[in-house]
């Protein structure tokens, strides 16, 4: 009986550590959740293809300090600029399988790995560059940060970049008509999305595909004749230079994202993971109004330098709009299975103009 009672005894104490062993997260496959302060120190490592004075670039640096202070350095912000941690597709692939924890980049990128995000490109949309990262970030669960969780990666934020705008090394000023910029036939740097490319295909030209830091040689032989794109980079690299003339069009805005990678953010505690999220918002409001200011100074610098700044006449602009409408129709009519999310973009945009 005293052996019986004392194995007895034996098997409940064993049960009993199992179970707190479980309670404490041992044993099993499932990924623990950490909740409050573990103590422990976290470093974020984040990537850009810009420098300088860039938006993303100001994002970031403003992300860093807010998060630092508010973490008490329990989150440290690493900052890769230029391209550092790798190419754009590199960082976009990058974030995505997990070898980059997260990137500021143009939302151009992801095209690649999540379709919908080809209709944040759709030209004539926007009011101007800010009024796309007042649509998105006012519904953190639109179709766009779905499909993109689907895929391994969080949207934290989008941020304000700068307008797409028509810089050329052929004079711009003598164009009255889409029939005038079309008979320039002009080779033209643009984002690699179907969408941008048909663009320019739309306004006469041929699209090029050519590394960002070859546009200013290809644009001095001759090879390339303009680039539509976000005009922060003709002030950048001083294209302008090479290239004095550019059409503005200011409902073509560049938008860029802030996205960490889900399993990265999925292993912070809550209470960081929430920190983040705050940082983000801030970050990107802070660089809302910076961004405003900075494409004014940024033309202005660039006039000064030489720049023929070209504003279309209500015929030309009232054409290029029909183009870009007829290239969204086109787009939409080849991909029926993105209307849904073409529909749902429209409503945020009418919605917070």
């Amino acid at each position: 009986m005293k052996n019986l009672t004392k194995k007895m005894m034996a098997l409940l104490l064993a049960a009993v550590l199992m179970l707190s062993l479980a309670a404490c997260g041992g044993g099993g496959n499932t990924p623990s959740t950490t909740k409050g302060d573990d103590g422990k120190t976290y470093t974020l490592r984040i990537g850009t293809g810009s420098g300088g004075k860039e938006t993303q670039n100001y994002f970031m640096e403003q992300f860093k300090e807010i998060a630092e202070k508010e973490s008490n350095g329990k989150l440290v912000v690493e900052l890769y600029p230029s391209g550092s941690l790798g190419n754009l597709a590199q960082l976009t692939q990058g974030v995505a399988d997990g070898s980059v924890d997260s990137v500021c980049i143009p939302t151009t990128y992801f095209a690649t790995v999540v379709p919908s995000m080809n209709l944040l490109d759709v030209p004539s949309l926007w009011e101007d560059s800010g009024h796309p990262i007042k649509a998105l970030n006012s519904d953190p669960e639109n179709i766009f940060n779905k499909e993109m969780a689907e895929k391994g990666m969080s949207v934290m934020t989008y941020v304000r970049n700068t307008n797409r705008m028509y810089l050329a090394s052929k004079d711009l000023s003598k164009v009255n008509s889409l029939a005038d910029l079309k008979a320039l036939h002009m080779t033209t740097f643009c984002n690699t999305t179907e969408l941008c490319q048909s663009v320019v295909t739309a306004l006469g030209g041929t699209p090029s595909n050519i590394a960002v830091g070859e546009m200013g040689p290809a644009l001095q032989n001759g090879t390339l004749d303009g680039a539509l794109c976000a005009c922060a980079i003709f002030n950048s690299l001083k294209l302008y230079q090479v290239a004095p003339y550019m059409l503005v069009q200011e409902n073509s805005a560049q938008n860029s994202v802030f996205v960490i990678n889900s399993e990265f953010l999925g292993k912070l505690p809550e209470n960081l993971q929430e920190i983040v999220k705050k940082a983000s918002k801030e970050a990107s409001d802070k660089t809302f109004t910076y961004g405003e200011n900075f494409e004014k100074e940024l033309i202005d610098e660039m006039k000064a330098g030489g720049l023929n700044v070209i504003t279309p006449s209500e015929n030309l602009q009232k054409e290029l709009d029909e183009a870009y409408a007829g290239v969204t129709d086109a787009f939409l009519k080849k991909y029926t299975n993105l209307q849904g999310a073409y529909d749902e973009l429209v409503k945020l945009a009418e919605k917070n103009k």
